[in-house]
Protein backbone atom coordinates (compact mmCIF):
# COMPACT_ATOMS: atom_id res chain seq x y z
CA UNK A 1 0.00 0.00 0.00
CA UNK A 2 1.60 3.35 -0.72
CA UNK A 3 2.03 6.00 1.52
CA UNK A 4 0.52 9.12 0.74
CA UNK A 5 2.67 12.48 1.57
CA UNK A 6 1.80 14.41 4.43
CA UNK A 7 0.22 17.69 3.49
CA UNK A 8 1.45 20.58 5.91
CA UNK A 9 1.73 24.24 5.93
CA UNK A 10 5.67 23.56 6.01
CA UNK A 11 5.30 21.31 3.30
CA UNK A 12 3.56 23.71 0.79
CA UNK A 13 5.96 26.63 1.83
CA UNK A 14 8.90 24.12 1.29
CA UNK A 15 8.01 23.97 -2.42
CA UNK A 16 9.74 27.72 -2.67
CA UNK A 17 13.00 26.40 -2.18
CA UNK A 18 13.48 24.15 -4.52
CA UNK A 19 17.06 22.43 -5.27
CA UNK A 20 19.77 24.74 -6.50
CA UNK A 21 20.06 22.20 -9.98
CA UNK A 22 16.12 22.66 -10.34
CA UNK A 23 15.86 25.96 -9.55
CA UNK A 24 18.77 26.86 -11.93
CA UNK A 25 16.74 24.48 -14.45
CA UNK A 26 13.74 26.93 -14.34
CA UNK A 27 15.43 30.25 -14.14
CA UNK A 28 17.47 29.51 -17.47
CA UNK A 29 14.00 28.82 -19.70
CA UNK A 30 12.17 31.53 -18.13
CA UNK A 31 10.76 34.44 -20.05
CA UNK A 32 8.08 35.55 -18.23
CA UNK A 33 7.53 36.96 -14.90
CA UNK A 34 7.53 34.34 -12.00
CA UNK A 35 4.10 34.43 -10.28
CA UNK A 36 3.77 35.10 -6.59
CA UNK A 37 3.46 31.95 -4.55
CA UNK A 38 0.27 30.12 -3.96
CA UNK A 39 -2.44 28.59 -5.78
CA UNK A 40 -3.84 29.53 -9.84
CA UNK A 41 -7.20 27.93 -11.03
CA UNK A 42 -6.26 27.97 -14.77
CA UNK A 43 -9.64 27.78 -15.76
CA UNK A 44 -11.42 30.18 -13.61
CA UNK A 45 -8.94 32.16 -12.69
CA UNK A 46 -9.07 31.77 -8.86
CA UNK A 47 -6.03 32.55 -7.04
CA UNK A 48 -5.15 31.76 -3.52
CA UNK A 49 -2.28 33.04 -1.51
CA UNK A 50 0.23 30.51 0.55
CA UNK A 51 -0.67 32.31 3.45
CA UNK A 52 -4.32 32.25 3.22
CA UNK A 53 -4.27 28.73 2.13
CA UNK A 54 -3.15 28.30 5.94
CA UNK A 55 -6.11 29.45 7.33
CA UNK A 56 -8.65 27.60 5.17
CA UNK A 57 -10.69 24.84 7.21
CA UNK A 58 -9.44 20.59 5.73
CA UNK A 59 -12.10 20.13 3.51
CA UNK A 60 -11.47 23.56 2.08
CA UNK A 61 -7.84 22.74 1.34
CA UNK A 62 -8.71 19.09 -0.26
CA UNK A 63 -11.40 20.97 -2.63
CA UNK A 64 -8.18 22.72 -3.87
CA UNK A 65 -5.99 20.07 -4.04
CA UNK A 66 -8.18 17.94 -5.90
CA UNK A 67 -9.12 20.19 -8.54
CA UNK A 68 -7.39 19.39 -11.80
CA UNK A 69 -7.24 23.12 -12.71
CA UNK A 70 -5.33 24.24 -9.69
CA UNK A 71 -1.51 24.88 -10.19
CA UNK A 72 0.74 25.45 -7.20
CA UNK A 73 3.16 28.19 -8.33
CA UNK A 74 6.65 28.35 -6.04
CA UNK A 75 7.77 31.80 -6.60
CA UNK A 76 10.69 31.16 -8.17
CA UNK A 77 9.16 30.25 -12.27
CA UNK A 78 8.36 27.01 -11.21
CA UNK A 79 4.67 24.98 -11.19
CA UNK A 80 2.92 21.66 -9.82
CA UNK A 81 -0.10 20.65 -10.45
CA UNK A 82 -2.51 20.59 -6.73
CA UNK A 83 -3.47 17.19 -6.69
CA UNK A 84 0.45 15.80 -7.09
CA UNK A 85 0.47 17.32 -3.31
CA UNK A 86 -2.11 14.50 -2.22
CA UNK A 87 -0.41 11.99 -4.72
CA UNK A 88 3.54 12.38 -4.15
CA UNK A 89 4.83 9.83 -2.01
CA UNK A 90 8.21 11.76 -1.00
CA UNK A 91 9.64 15.27 -1.03
CA UNK A 92 12.00 13.96 -4.38
CA UNK A 93 8.58 12.87 -6.10
CA UNK A 94 6.96 16.28 -5.02
CA UNK A 95 10.34 17.96 -6.48
CA UNK A 96 10.08 15.79 -10.17
CA UNK A 97 6.81 16.61 -10.60
CA UNK A 98 7.74 20.41 -10.52
CA UNK A 99 7.37 22.40 -14.18
CA UNK A 100 7.89 25.25 -16.06
CA UNK A 101 5.78 27.91 -14.95
CA UNK A 102 5.64 28.90 -19.04
CA UNK A 103 4.66 25.18 -19.81
CA UNK A 104 1.58 25.96 -17.84
CA UNK A 105 0.98 28.87 -19.11
CA UNK A 106 1.34 28.00 -22.73
CA UNK A 107 -0.99 24.96 -22.25
CA UNK A 108 -3.52 26.81 -20.59
CA UNK A 109 -3.25 30.33 -22.91
CA UNK A 110 -2.69 32.09 -19.84
CA UNK A 111 -0.18 34.42 -17.59
CA UNK A 112 0.26 34.04 -13.67
CA UNK A 113 1.53 37.02 -12.61
CA UNK A 114 4.03 38.80 -10.45
CA UNK A 115 0.75 40.43 -8.47
CA UNK A 116 -0.66 36.89 -7.95
CA UNK A 117 -3.56 36.85 -10.86
CA UNK A 118 -4.53 34.83 -13.62
CA UNK A 119 -4.52 36.53 -17.33
CA UNK A 120 -6.28 35.00 -19.79
CA UNK A 121 -4.76 35.28 -23.10
CA UNK A 122 -7.69 34.60 -25.29
CA UNK A 123 -11.32 36.53 -25.04
CA UNK A 124 -13.06 32.87 -25.08
CA UNK A 125 -11.51 32.19 -22.05
CA UNK A 126 -11.65 35.07 -20.41
CA UNK A 127 -15.23 35.65 -20.86
CA UNK A 128 -16.11 31.80 -20.34
CA UNK A 129 -14.04 32.24 -16.69
CA UNK A 130 -16.11 35.51 -16.04
CA UNK A 131 -19.46 33.80 -16.80
CA UNK A 132 -18.02 30.85 -14.22
CA UNK A 133 -17.00 33.34 -11.32
CA UNK A 134 -20.70 35.43 -12.02
CA UNK A 135 -22.69 32.03 -11.71
CA UNK A 136 -20.60 30.95 -8.87
CA UNK A 137 -21.16 34.95 -6.99
CA UNK A 138 -25.00 34.38 -7.27
CA UNK A 139 -24.61 31.04 -5.73
CA UNK A 140 -23.12 32.63 -2.50
CA UNK A 141 -25.08 36.35 -2.32
CA UNK A 142 -27.29 34.51 0.72
CA UNK A 143 -24.28 33.69 2.47
CA UNK A 144 -22.79 36.97 2.48
CA UNK A 145 -23.79 39.71 5.22
CA UNK A 146 -25.88 42.89 3.57
CA UNK A 147 -22.71 44.94 3.78
CA UNK A 148 -20.32 41.82 1.47
CA UNK A 149 -23.79 41.74 -0.37
CA UNK A 150 -23.05 44.95 -1.99
CA UNK A 151 -19.81 44.28 -2.79
CA UNK A 152 -20.04 41.74 -4.62
CA UNK A 153 -23.62 42.46 -6.34
CA UNK A 154 -21.61 45.15 -7.67
CA UNK A 155 -18.95 43.51 -9.37
CA UNK A 156 -21.23 41.10 -10.55
CA UNK A 157 -23.44 43.76 -12.82
CA UNK A 158 -19.83 45.39 -13.82
CA UNK A 159 -19.00 41.81 -14.73
CA UNK A 160 -22.37 41.28 -16.50
CA UNK A 161 -22.20 44.83 -18.60
CA UNK A 162 -18.37 43.70 -19.96
CA UNK A 163 -19.48 40.37 -21.44
CA UNK A 164 -22.46 42.20 -23.22
CA UNK A 165 -20.36 44.70 -24.56
CA UNK A 166 -18.77 43.31 -28.28
CA UNK A 167 -15.84 46.12 -27.73
CA UNK A 168 -15.08 45.02 -24.36
CA UNK A 169 -11.13 43.99 -24.89
CA UNK A 170 -9.59 40.80 -23.09
CA UNK A 171 -7.90 43.23 -20.37
CA UNK A 172 -10.89 44.87 -19.63
CA UNK A 173 -12.56 41.22 -19.22
CA UNK A 174 -9.73 39.75 -17.39
CA UNK A 175 -9.68 43.16 -15.10
CA UNK A 176 -13.66 42.52 -14.22
CA UNK A 177 -12.80 38.82 -13.22
CA UNK A 178 -10.16 40.36 -11.26
CA UNK A 179 -12.28 42.50 -9.43
CA UNK A 180 -15.47 40.09 -9.26
CA UNK A 181 -12.86 37.40 -7.69
CA UNK A 182 -11.48 40.07 -5.35
CA UNK A 183 -14.97 40.81 -4.03
CA UNK A 184 -15.74 36.87 -3.64
CA UNK A 185 -12.23 36.61 -2.19
CA UNK A 186 -12.73 39.73 0.71
CA UNK A 187 -16.07 38.00 1.34
CA UNK A 188 -15.27 34.97 2.60
CA UNK A 189 -12.03 35.60 3.88
CA UNK A 190 -12.95 35.39 7.30
CA UNK A 191 -10.74 36.76 9.66
CA UNK A 192 -9.57 34.97 12.85
CA UNK A 193 -11.14 37.40 15.49
CA UNK A 194 -14.07 37.32 13.30
CA UNK A 195 -14.19 33.64 13.48
CA UNK A 196 -13.30 33.23 17.07
CA UNK A 197 -16.01 35.63 17.63
CA UNK A 198 -18.61 33.26 15.83
CA UNK A 199 -17.47 30.24 17.13
CA UNK A 200 -18.36 31.04 20.47
CA UNK A 201 -21.70 32.79 19.55
CA UNK A 202 -22.71 29.55 17.90
CA UNK A 203 -21.42 27.54 21.40
CA UNK A 204 -23.57 30.00 23.69
CA UNK A 205 -26.45 29.19 21.65
CA UNK A 206 -26.06 25.77 22.09
CA UNK A 207 -25.38 25.52 25.99
CA UNK A 208 -26.92 28.75 27.52
CA UNK A 209 -24.31 28.47 30.03
CA UNK A 210 -23.61 31.88 31.35
CA UNK A 211 -19.92 31.32 31.11
CA UNK A 212 -20.39 30.83 27.81
CA UNK A 213 -22.44 34.14 26.54
CA UNK A 214 -20.15 36.05 28.47
CA UNK A 215 -17.16 35.15 26.86
CA UNK A 216 -18.59 35.37 23.40
CA UNK A 217 -19.70 38.83 24.13
CA UNK A 218 -16.32 39.68 25.39
CA UNK A 219 -15.20 38.10 21.65
CA UNK A 220 -17.74 40.21 19.92
CA UNK A 221 -17.02 43.48 21.60
CA UNK A 222 -13.15 43.27 20.42
CA UNK A 223 -14.61 43.21 16.51
CA UNK A 224 -14.25 46.06 14.73
CA UNK A 225 -18.38 47.99 14.19
CA UNK A 226 -19.88 46.76 11.30
CA UNK A 227 -22.84 44.02 9.87
CA UNK A 228 -20.97 41.11 11.09
CA UNK A 229 -20.57 42.76 14.77
CA UNK A 230 -24.06 43.71 14.79
CA UNK A 231 -25.31 40.61 13.44
CA UNK A 232 -23.79 38.52 16.08
CA UNK A 233 -24.64 41.07 18.46
CA UNK A 234 -28.82 40.62 17.75
CA UNK A 235 -27.50 36.87 18.30
CA UNK A 236 -26.33 37.75 22.12
CA UNK A 237 -29.23 40.00 22.66
CA UNK A 238 -31.82 37.28 22.26
CA UNK A 239 -29.89 34.71 24.30
CA UNK A 240 -29.38 37.18 27.10
CA UNK A 241 -31.58 36.10 30.46
CA UNK A 242 -32.26 37.59 34.14
CA UNK A 243 -29.63 35.59 36.48
CA UNK A 244 -29.56 35.30 40.02
CA UNK A 245 -28.30 37.85 41.70
CA UNK A 246 -25.48 37.05 43.54
CA UNK A 247 -23.33 40.63 44.41
CA UNK A 248 -25.05 41.27 47.43
CA UNK A 249 -23.73 37.38 48.71
CA UNK A 250 -20.46 37.96 47.23
CA UNK A 251 -19.58 41.68 49.12
CA UNK A 252 -20.24 39.89 52.43
CA UNK A 253 -18.42 37.20 51.41
CA UNK A 254 -15.66 39.99 51.04
CA UNK A 255 -16.12 41.40 53.95
CA UNK A 256 -16.02 38.18 56.29
CA UNK A 257 -12.57 37.63 54.67
CA UNK A 258 -11.41 40.85 55.23
CA UNK A 259 -12.55 40.38 59.16
CA UNK A 260 -10.51 36.74 59.52
CA UNK A 261 -7.22 37.84 57.52
CA UNK A 262 -6.89 41.11 59.26
CA UNK A 263 -8.98 42.18 62.11
CA UNK A 264 -8.77 38.37 63.89
CA UNK A 265 -6.85 39.62 66.59
CA UNK A 266 -10.22 41.84 67.84
CA UNK A 267 -12.82 38.99 68.01
CA UNK A 268 -12.85 35.68 70.55
CA UNK A 269 -11.33 32.35 68.41
CA UNK A 270 -14.95 30.79 69.17
CA UNK A 271 -17.16 33.63 67.31
CA UNK A 272 -14.32 34.07 64.49
CA UNK A 273 -14.14 29.97 64.17
CA UNK A 274 -18.38 30.32 63.98
CA UNK A 275 -17.40 32.96 60.88
CA UNK A 276 -15.14 30.65 59.39
CA UNK A 277 -17.61 28.00 58.92
CA UNK A 278 -20.90 30.46 58.07
CA UNK A 279 -18.13 31.54 54.68
CA UNK A 280 -17.57 27.97 54.06
CA UNK A 281 -21.25 27.39 53.81
CA UNK A 282 -22.41 30.88 51.72
CA UNK A 283 -19.47 29.90 49.31
CA UNK A 284 -20.96 26.76 48.82
CA UNK A 285 -24.26 28.07 48.15
CA UNK A 286 -22.94 30.61 46.00
CA UNK A 287 -20.81 28.06 43.99
CA UNK A 288 -24.64 25.98 43.30
CA UNK A 289 -26.46 29.02 42.01
CA UNK A 290 -23.77 31.09 40.32
CA UNK A 291 -24.94 31.31 36.45
CA UNK A 292 -28.47 29.94 37.60
CA UNK A 293 -31.28 31.37 35.78
CA UNK A 294 -33.52 33.64 38.12
CA UNK A 295 -36.25 31.84 39.88
CA UNK A 296 -38.24 33.11 42.89
CA UNK A 297 -37.25 29.50 44.65
CA UNK A 298 -33.41 30.36 44.05
CA UNK A 299 -33.61 34.15 44.71
CA UNK A 300 -34.87 33.01 48.46
CA UNK A 301 -31.94 30.96 48.90
CA UNK A 302 -29.45 33.10 48.12
CA UNK A 303 -31.41 36.28 50.45
CA UNK A 304 -31.53 33.75 53.37
CA UNK A 305 -27.99 32.58 52.57
CA UNK A 306 -27.01 36.42 53.19
CA UNK A 307 -29.11 37.44 55.81
CA UNK A 308 -27.50 34.52 58.26
CA UNK A 309 -23.92 35.32 57.18
CA UNK A 310 -24.43 38.86 57.99
CA UNK A 311 -26.09 37.59 61.40
CA UNK A 312 -22.59 35.96 62.30
CA UNK A 313 -20.39 38.69 61.15
CA UNK A 314 -23.04 41.29 63.43
CA UNK A 315 -22.51 38.53 66.32
CA UNK A 316 -18.89 38.21 66.60
CA UNK A 317 -17.28 38.91 70.18
CA UNK A 318 -14.67 41.42 70.81
CA UNK A 319 -12.03 39.76 72.36
CA UNK A 320 -10.55 41.45 75.83
CA UNK A 321 -7.47 43.69 75.29
CA UNK A 322 -4.06 41.74 75.87
CA UNK A 323 -2.34 44.28 78.24
CA UNK A 324 0.83 43.92 79.89
CA UNK A 325 0.91 43.72 84.11
CA UNK A 326 4.62 44.35 85.91
CA UNK A 327 5.11 41.64 88.29
CA UNK A 328 8.36 40.14 90.24
CA UNK A 329 8.95 37.95 87.01
CA UNK A 330 9.65 41.49 85.04
CA UNK A 331 10.94 43.51 87.92
CA UNK A 332 14.16 41.83 88.74
CA UNK A 333 17.57 42.89 90.76
CA UNK A 334 20.76 41.91 89.98
CA UNK A 335 22.98 41.91 93.07
CA UNK A 336 26.56 43.55 92.56
CA UNK A 337 29.21 43.08 95.40
CA UNK A 338 31.41 46.61 96.09
CA UNK A 339 33.76 45.36 98.46
CA UNK A 340 37.01 44.90 96.19
CA UNK A 341 39.97 42.44 96.74
CA UNK A 342 42.79 45.19 98.29
CA UNK A 343 46.37 44.38 97.77
CA UNK A 344 49.14 46.75 99.28
CA UNK A 345 52.24 47.27 96.54
CA UNK A 346 55.98 47.60 96.99
CA UNK A 347 57.12 51.33 97.04
CA UNK A 348 58.86 52.58 94.60
CA UNK A 349 61.81 55.09 94.46
CA UNK A 350 63.96 57.07 91.98
CA UNK A 351 66.99 59.04 93.01
CA UNK A 352 66.18 62.66 91.15
CA UNK A 353 68.39 65.40 90.18
CA UNK A 354 67.45 68.92 89.59
CA UNK A 355 67.43 68.82 86.04
CA UNK A 356 64.20 67.98 84.56
CA UNK A 357 64.86 67.54 80.87
CA UNK A 358 62.06 69.76 79.64
CA UNK A 359 61.26 72.99 79.59
CA UNK A 360 58.60 73.37 82.98
CA UNK A 361 56.74 75.74 80.81
CA UNK A 362 55.65 73.13 78.42
CA UNK A 363 54.79 70.71 81.52
CA UNK A 364 52.31 73.43 82.75
CA UNK A 365 50.56 73.21 79.33
CA UNK A 366 48.87 70.73 80.50
CA UNK A 367 48.93 68.24 77.33
CA UNK A 368 52.16 66.55 76.33
CA UNK A 369 52.86 63.69 73.74
CA UNK A 370 54.48 60.59 74.16
CA UNK A 371 57.72 62.08 72.33
CA UNK A 372 57.50 65.01 75.08
CA UNK A 373 57.13 62.52 77.94
CA UNK A 374 60.63 60.33 76.80
CA UNK A 375 62.31 64.00 76.53
CA UNK A 376 61.65 63.74 80.82
CA UNK A 377 64.68 62.24 82.98
CA UNK A 378 63.33 58.94 83.91
CA UNK A 379 64.64 59.70 87.35
CA UNK A 380 62.07 62.22 87.23
CA UNK A 381 59.03 60.42 86.63
CA UNK A 382 57.28 57.12 87.45
CA UNK A 383 55.26 55.22 84.66
CA UNK A 384 52.33 53.91 86.37
CA UNK A 385 49.35 51.59 84.61
CA UNK A 386 46.15 51.08 86.85
CA UNK A 387 44.61 47.80 85.76
CA UNK A 388 40.65 47.59 83.78
CA UNK A 389 38.44 47.29 86.75
CA UNK A 390 40.87 48.20 89.43
CA UNK A 391 41.76 51.65 91.46
CA UNK A 392 45.10 52.71 93.08
CA UNK A 393 45.88 55.06 95.92
CA UNK A 394 49.38 56.64 95.50
CA UNK A 395 51.55 58.50 97.75
CA UNK A 396 54.25 61.00 96.35
CA UNK A 397 57.65 61.50 98.75
CA UNK A 398 60.19 64.30 98.48
CA UNK A 399 63.05 64.80 99.97
CA UNK A 400 65.60 67.28 98.93
CA UNK A 401 69.03 67.34 100.03
CA UNK A 402 70.55 70.63 100.07
CA UNK A 403 73.12 72.43 102.33
CA UNK A 404 70.65 75.09 102.00
CA UNK A 405 67.17 75.25 103.12
CA UNK A 406 64.35 73.75 101.89
CA UNK A 407 63.06 74.33 97.99
CA UNK A 408 59.34 74.16 96.14
CA UNK A 409 58.65 71.46 94.06
CA UNK A 410 56.04 70.24 91.76
CA UNK A 411 54.22 66.91 91.39
CA UNK A 412 52.41 66.12 87.54
CA UNK A 413 49.93 63.92 87.08
CA UNK A 414 49.44 62.95 83.57
CA UNK A 415 46.62 60.24 82.02
CA UNK A 416 47.31 58.94 78.63
CA UNK A 417 44.46 59.53 76.51
CA UNK A 418 42.86 57.51 73.64
CA UNK A 419 45.39 59.54 71.04
CA UNK A 420 48.13 58.14 72.99
CA UNK A 421 48.79 62.06 74.58
CA UNK A 422 48.80 62.87 78.44
CA UNK A 423 46.78 65.18 79.89
CA UNK A 424 47.70 66.69 83.50
CA UNK A 425 44.86 65.55 85.66
CA UNK A 426 46.46 67.22 88.92
CA UNK A 427 49.17 69.29 90.01
CA UNK A 428 50.31 68.73 93.75
CA UNK A 429 53.07 71.54 94.65
CA UNK A 430 55.25 70.86 98.22
CA UNK A 431 59.03 72.55 99.42
CA UNK A 432 61.35 70.29 100.83
CA UNK A 433 65.07 70.49 102.42
CA UNK A 434 66.46 71.85 105.87
CA UNK A 435 69.63 73.80 106.61
CA UNK A 436 73.02 71.80 107.12
CA UNK A 437 71.54 68.91 104.92
CA UNK A 438 68.89 67.69 107.35
CA UNK A 439 66.40 67.18 105.26
CA UNK A 440 62.36 66.66 106.23
CA UNK A 441 60.38 64.48 103.69
CA UNK A 442 57.50 65.72 102.31
CA UNK A 443 54.45 63.35 101.44
CA UNK A 444 51.23 64.28 99.12
CA UNK A 445 48.17 62.11 98.96
CA UNK A 446 47.08 62.09 95.41
CA UNK A 447 44.33 60.54 96.14
CA UNK A 448 42.62 57.31 93.99
CA UNK A 449 43.84 57.11 90.59
CA UNK A 450 41.49 55.11 88.48
CA UNK A 451 42.29 52.43 85.45
CA UNK A 452 44.51 54.04 83.20
CA UNK A 453 48.52 55.00 82.10
CA UNK A 454 50.06 57.87 84.17
CA UNK A 455 53.25 59.25 84.49
CA UNK A 456 54.00 60.77 87.95
CA UNK A 457 56.32 63.54 87.30
CA UNK A 458 58.60 65.67 89.60
CA UNK A 459 59.23 69.41 89.10
CA UNK A 460 62.10 72.06 90.91
CA UNK A 461 61.40 75.00 90.59
CA UNK A 462 64.17 77.22 89.35
CA UNK A 463 66.97 78.39 91.84
CA UNK A 464 68.42 75.13 93.63
CA UNK A 465 72.04 75.59 93.03
CA UNK A 466 74.11 73.26 94.99
CA UNK A 467 71.87 69.60 94.39
CA UNK A 468 73.32 66.53 96.16
CA UNK A 469 70.06 63.97 95.39
CA UNK A 470 65.96 64.33 95.61
CA UNK A 471 64.55 60.69 96.71
CA UNK A 472 61.77 60.93 94.73
CA UNK A 473 58.85 57.99 96.06
CA UNK A 474 55.90 56.58 95.13
CA UNK A 475 54.35 55.09 98.70
CA UNK A 476 51.53 53.37 100.43
CA UNK A 477 50.51 52.01 97.17
CA UNK A 478 47.63 49.95 97.59
CA UNK A 479 45.45 48.53 94.45
CA UNK A 480 41.60 47.82 94.71
CA UNK A 481 40.21 44.84 92.41
CA UNK A 482 36.87 45.50 91.53
CA UNK A 483 36.67 42.42 88.87
CA UNK A 484 34.60 40.86 90.87
CA UNK A 485 31.72 43.04 90.98
CA UNK A 486 29.18 40.58 88.74
CA UNK A 487 29.64 37.25 89.81
CA UNK A 488 27.46 34.35 89.17
CA UNK A 489 25.19 34.89 92.12
CA UNK A 490 24.63 38.75 89.99
CA UNK A 491 23.11 36.69 87.77
CA UNK A 492 19.34 36.84 87.44
CA UNK A 493 16.25 34.60 85.60
CA UNK A 494 12.59 34.75 85.48
CA UNK A 495 10.08 34.25 83.11
CA UNK A 496 8.35 37.54 81.45
CA UNK A 497 5.29 35.58 80.67
CA UNK A 498 4.53 34.40 84.38
CA UNK A 499 1.84 36.00 85.93
CA UNK A 500 -0.12 37.81 82.28
CA UNK A 501 -3.70 38.12 81.01
CA UNK A 502 -2.79 34.32 79.05
CA UNK A 503 -6.31 33.22 77.92
CA UNK A 504 -7.98 30.44 78.38
CA UNK A 505 -5.45 28.27 76.21
CA UNK A 506 -2.82 29.85 77.81
CA UNK A 507 -0.95 30.02 74.11
CA UNK A 508 1.16 33.33 74.90
CA UNK A 509 4.30 33.60 73.19
CA UNK A 510 7.43 36.41 73.29
CA UNK A 511 7.75 37.04 69.26
CA UNK A 512 10.46 40.40 69.83
CA UNK A 513 12.36 42.06 72.09
CA UNK A 514 15.06 45.10 72.40
CA UNK A 515 16.76 46.96 75.05
CA UNK A 516 14.61 49.98 75.67
CA UNK A 517 16.60 52.78 73.51
CA UNK A 518 17.62 50.76 70.69
CA UNK A 519 15.50 51.99 67.63
CA UNK A 520 15.03 48.60 66.33
CA UNK A 521 13.78 45.06 67.92
CA UNK A 522 15.31 41.68 67.59
CA UNK A 523 12.88 38.87 66.70
CA UNK A 524 13.05 35.76 69.10
CA UNK A 525 14.20 32.23 67.20
CA UNK A 526 13.13 28.84 67.86
CA UNK A 527 16.04 28.33 69.96
CA UNK A 528 15.53 32.03 71.91
CA UNK A 529 17.55 35.15 71.13
CA UNK A 530 20.50 36.92 73.10
CA UNK A 531 20.25 40.36 73.24
CA UNK A 532 22.92 42.78 74.16
CA UNK A 533 22.01 45.51 76.96
CA UNK A 534 23.40 48.73 78.34
CA UNK A 535 25.01 47.19 81.31
CA UNK A 536 24.95 43.14 80.32
CA UNK A 537 23.62 40.10 78.28
CA UNK A 538 20.10 38.91 78.32
CA UNK A 539 18.93 35.58 77.11
CA UNK A 540 15.43 35.20 76.32
CA UNK A 541 12.87 32.17 75.13
CA UNK A 542 9.64 31.98 72.86
CA UNK A 543 8.27 30.58 76.33
CA UNK A 544 9.22 34.16 78.23
CA UNK A 545 11.63 32.38 80.36
CA UNK A 546 14.89 34.41 80.69
CA UNK A 547 18.63 35.10 82.35
CA UNK A 548 20.11 38.12 82.36
CA UNK A 549 24.24 38.57 83.55
CA UNK A 550 25.64 42.07 84.50
CA UNK A 551 28.88 43.37 83.00
CA UNK A 552 31.73 43.06 86.00
CA UNK A 553 31.85 46.97 86.02
CA UNK A 554 31.49 49.16 89.23
CA UNK A 555 30.06 52.19 87.03
CA UNK A 556 26.99 49.88 86.45
CA UNK A 557 26.31 50.17 90.43
CA UNK A 558 22.97 51.73 90.90
CA UNK A 559 22.00 51.82 86.79
CA UNK A 560 18.39 50.06 85.23
CA UNK A 561 18.66 47.95 82.33
CA UNK A 562 15.37 48.25 80.12
CA UNK A 563 14.27 45.68 77.74
CA UNK A 564 10.94 46.10 75.84
CA UNK A 565 9.79 42.93 74.29
CA UNK A 566 6.37 41.78 72.51
CA UNK A 567 4.33 39.26 73.63
CA UNK A 568 1.30 37.74 71.26
CA UNK A 569 -1.45 35.09 71.63
CA UNK A 570 -1.14 32.92 69.14
CA UNK A 571 -5.02 31.80 69.88
CA UNK A 572 -6.40 35.71 68.51
CA UNK A 573 -3.40 36.97 67.55
CA UNK A 574 -3.66 40.09 70.35
CA UNK A 575 -0.66 41.78 70.91
CA UNK A 576 0.63 43.96 73.79
CA UNK A 577 3.97 45.44 74.69
CA UNK A 578 5.90 44.63 78.23
CA UNK A 579 8.89 45.59 79.91
CA UNK A 580 11.39 43.87 81.39
CA UNK A 581 13.15 45.87 84.13
CA UNK A 582 16.61 44.82 86.31
CA UNK A 583 18.37 46.80 88.52
CA UNK A 584 21.90 46.38 88.99
CA UNK A 585 22.80 46.14 92.49
CA UNK A 586 23.19 49.29 95.13
CA UNK A 587 26.49 51.39 95.66
CA UNK A 588 27.15 50.47 99.12
CA UNK A 589 27.99 53.00 102.06
CA UNK A 590 31.27 54.02 103.23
Amino acid sequence: MKKKALITTASIFALSALTPAVSAAVEDSVKYEDAQAGFYNVKTGKVLSSDSFVYLSTSEKVQILTDQFFYFADGQGGAIQAVHLLEAETDEILISKIVEQMKVENEFNVRLTADGRVIFLSKEDVSNSLQDAIDKAKEQLEQLTDEQKKAVEAAIKEAEALLKDVNASIDDLNKALKKLEDAINGANTVDPSVKAAQDAVKLAQQTLKKEDIEKAKQLVSNLEAGAIKDELQNILNGLSSPTIDLSGLDDLIKEAQNIVSNDAHLYTAESLKSLELAIQKAKIVRQQYDGKDLTTEAQQVITRETNDLRIVIDQLVKAKELTFTPTEETKKNAPLFLDPVVTKLADQQKNSGGVLGLDIGVLELGLLSASQISQISENNRFHIDVKKGTTLDATSSVAIHTILGGHAFQVFVMKQNEEGDYINIDTYKGSSGGALGITVPTKIDMKTLEEGSYEIILSVKEGLSVVQVIPFKLINLVEKDFNQVATEDSRVSGNVLLGQNLGQDDNLIVTDIREKSAGTSQSIGINGTVIQGKYGQLQINKNGTYNYMPKSDRAIVGKVELFEFTMKDTVDNRTAKGTLEIQLGKVAEE
